[in-house]
C-alpha cells in the first residue's frame, strides 16, 4: 500500500502509517473515514477516562476481546472523542459486528498481530509518527517506500552532493548514481565493498552525528568534508546520510534537503526492519520472558540446539557510552554481528546490560565475545566488556547461564577492566568471593577480635601487619614465596607472624582460624564489604 496522501503538510495519516509498518505487523479492518485521517499519537485506552485522549490518537486496547461488551464499549468512546482509531488483538475471534460498530461509529478498526507484544507495537508506531511528523516537503517525498537508491539520487539532486545512506554498521546501503556528481576514494571503496573503509571508520562514527538532531559537517584527512546526518526513529538510531561538499559550501537549503532525506531513510528502515522481521520480534520477548525466569519458551523459537549459552554486553564506561550513540544502537550492532555468526542468535536489552543467546557451545561464544568487544572498539571507541556464561543443555536453565554471565562482569567491573571479555570458567576463583558475599549478611561479616585489634593497629601505627598475613595465607604458608612478594628477609616474615599471635592472639598455625581469617581478609576486597579500622 503507498501512503495516502496527506493533507496536512507532514502529519502522518492512517495510509502512511500503515505503508510504513507493513501489514505483518498491522492490519486494517475498517477505516469508514478513508485512510487520510491525520494520526497523533498512539495512547493507551483508558475506559474510565475516555476524554484524556486527545482528538486523532490512535488507541490501543489492551487486552480488549473482538467479542467483549468492553471492545464494543472502545469502539463508542473512541468514536465520541474524536480518535483516529482503535487497535485490538484478533486472538482468532469472530470480528463482524465489531467491524459493524466502527463503520456506523465512524472511527478506523485495526488489527494487531498477536504474536507482537503492545510494547513493541507502542514504541514502533510513535517511532514511525513521529518520523512522519515533520512540516515541509520537498520532491524527494515523491519516492515510494522501498527504494533507497531513489531517495539517494533525490536527495543528491536537492543537496548537490553525492549521497551515501549507511546502517548502524557503516554498511552502505545505497548511493546516488546522479552523473557528474564528485566522489573520492573514500566513497568509491565503500561503494564497492559496501562498507566503510577500515581506516575511515571512526571519523565515521563521529558522536556529533548521532547525538544532533541536524546535519554536522565532516572533515577528515583524505577524504572530501561532507554533511552528515543521523537517521532517527524517536530515540533510536537507524543509521545516517552523508552528503559529499565537495567545496565546503552546502547551504541551509542543502541542510534542510538532507534532513528531508533522513526522515524518508527512517521509513524505508522502519519499514523493512518491522514488516520483515517479525520473528526477530518473537524471540525477543521470548528471551526477556527466559532471562526474567518466566519459564522456557518452545524450543522451535531458538532451534533445537543441543546447547545454548548466554553472552552478556555492558558498557565500561557510561558517560563514554553515552557520548556516542544510545545503548540502543550498541545493542544492534552486537545484534547483527553475533546473527552473522548464528543466524538464530537473539540479542536483548535488560536494564544496562544486553544479552545475546547462542544456540552453539562455549568455544563459540567465547570467539564471538572476543570479535564484538574489540569490533565495538574499533568502530565507536566505546570500552566494552562481555561475559561468557556456562553452557546449558536446555532452555528452562538459561537464567542459570545468565547468572554466570552477570558474575563475569561484575568480576570483570571489580577488576576496574574497561575493555575486555571473560568466560566463568576463567574466573572461577573470583566469581565464588563474589557470590558468597551477595548471599551473605553484613552480620556474617563481623571479623575475629583479633582482626579488628590488628587492622586498628596497623591504621593507628603505620604497620603491615595485616598485608603481611593475608599475602602469608594467600601463599599458604610459604616463606619463600611471601617474602619475594613482600621484598623482605624471612626472618623479619617470622618475626612478624610471631607478633600477630602475640599481639592479636591470630595462631596462623591453626588451620580453622586461618581459613576463617583469610575468608575474612579476602571478602574485604569486595564491593559493599564494611569491615575497617
Amino acid at each position: 500500500m503507498a501512503p495516502a496522501s496527506d493533507p496536512q503538510g507532514g502529519t502522518a495519516t492512517l495510509g502512511s502509517l500503515l505503508a510504513a509498518v507493513g501489514t505483518t505487523v498491522l492490519t486494517l479492518m475498517e477505516a469508514p473515514a478513508g485512510l487520510d485521517i491525520p494520526v497523533s499519537e498512539p495512547e493507551i485506552l483508558d475506559p474510565a477516562q475516555p476524554d484524556a485522549d486527545g482528538p486523532r490518537t490512535l488507541l490501543l486496547g489492551i487486552g480488549l476481546r473482538p467479542g467483549s461488551s468492553e471492545a464494543r464499549r472502545a469502539v463508542r468512546l473512541a468514536g465520541a472523542a474524536g480518535c483516529a482509531g482503535l487497535v485490538v488483538k484478533v486472538h482468532g475471534e469472530d470480528t463482524d459486528e465489531l467491524r459493524r460498530l466502527a463503520r456506523d461509529r465512524g472511527i478506523a478498526l485495526l488489527a494487531a498481530d498477536d504474536r507482537v507484544s503492545w510494547r513493541h507495537l507502542d514504541a514502533l508506531l510513535s517511532a514511525v509518527i513521529g518520523t512522519q511528523g515533520n512540516s515541509g516537503t520537498s520532491s524527494a517525498d515523491e519516492v515510494e517506500l522501498g527504494d533507497l537508491f531513489a531517495l539517494a539520487n533525490a536527495a543528491a539532486l536537492q543537496v548537490g552532493g553525492a549521497i551515501a545512506i549507511m546502517d548502524t554498521q557503516q554498511s552502505v546501503l545505497a548511493y546516488s548514481t546522479v552523473p557528474g556528481q564528485v566522489i573520492d576514494e573514500v566513497r568509491q571503496a565503500g561503494i564497492l565493498g559496501r562498507h566503510v573503509p577500515e581506516k575511515f571508520r571512526r571519523p565515521h562514527a563521529d558522536p556529533r552525528v548521532w547525538h544532533s538532531d541536524g546535519p554536522i559537517h565532516i572533515v577528515n584527512p583524505g577524504a572530501l568534508p561532507r554533511l552528515a546526518m543521523a537517521i532517527k526513529a524517536g530515540p533510536n538510531v537507524l543509521g545516517s546520510v552523508w552528503a559529499i561538499d565537495e567545496t565546503g559550501s552546502l547551504d541551509a537549503r542543502a541542510a534542510d534537503a538532507l534532513a528531508t532525506a533522513t526522515r524518508l531513510a527512517a521509513l524505508h528502515l522502519l519499514k523493512y526492519r518491522n514488516s520483515t522481521d517479525v520473528p526477530r520480534r518473537i524471540r525477543e520477548k521470548a528471551l526477556r520472558n527466559l532471562l526474567r525466569g518466566h519459564g522456557p519458551t518452545q524450543d522451535d523459537v531458538f532451534g533445537r540446539a543441543q546447547t545454548f549459552v548466554v553472552v552478556g554486553f555492558d558498557i565500561a564506561d557510561s558517560e563514554q557510552g553515552d557520548a556516542v550513540g544510545s545503548v540502543v544502537q550498541i545493542a544492534e550492532l552486537i545484534t547483527n554481528y553475533a546473527r552473522l555468526s548464528h543466524s538464530k542468535a537473539t540479542t536483548v536489552q535488560l536494564d544496562d546490560v544486553i544479552y545475546t543467546l547462542l544456540p552453539t557451545g562455549p568455544d563459540e561464544a567465547r570467539d564471538l565475545a572476543g570479535a564484538v568487544v574489540d569490533r565495538i572498539h574499533s568502530l565507536l571507541g566505546v570500552p566494552i566488556r562481555a561475559g561468557v556464561g556456562s553452557h546449558v543443555g536446555c532452555l528452562a536453565d538459561v537464567p542459570d547461564s545468565r547468572q554466570d554471565a552477570d558474575t563475569v562482569l561484575q568480576v570483570l567491573a571489580h577488576r576496574s577492566a574497561s575493555h575486555g571479555f571473560a568466560d566463568v570458567h576463567e574466573v572461577r576463583a573470583e566469581s565464588f568471593f563474589l557470590r558468597l558475599r551477595s548471599r551473605l549478611s553484613d552480620n556474617d561479616f563481623i571479623p575475629l577480635p583479633g582482626l579488628r585489634q590488628m587492622l586498628d593497629h596497623d591504621a593507628r601505627n603505620g604497620t603491615d601487619y595485616t598485608t603481611t598475613v593475608q599475602t602469608y595465607l594467600e601463599c599458604v604458608g610459604d616463606t619463600a614465596r611471601t617474602v619475594e612478594r613482600l621484598f623482605i628477609h624471612p626472618n623479619t616474615l617470622r618475626y612478624r607472624i610471631r607478633r600477630v599471635n602475640e599481639l592479636f592472639h591470630l595462631d596462623l598455625t591453626d588451620p580453622d582460624l586461618a581459613l576463617v581469617l583469610w575468608l575474612q581478609l579476602r571478602l574485604r576486597e569486595q564491593p559493599g564489604h564494611r569491615v575497617g579500622p
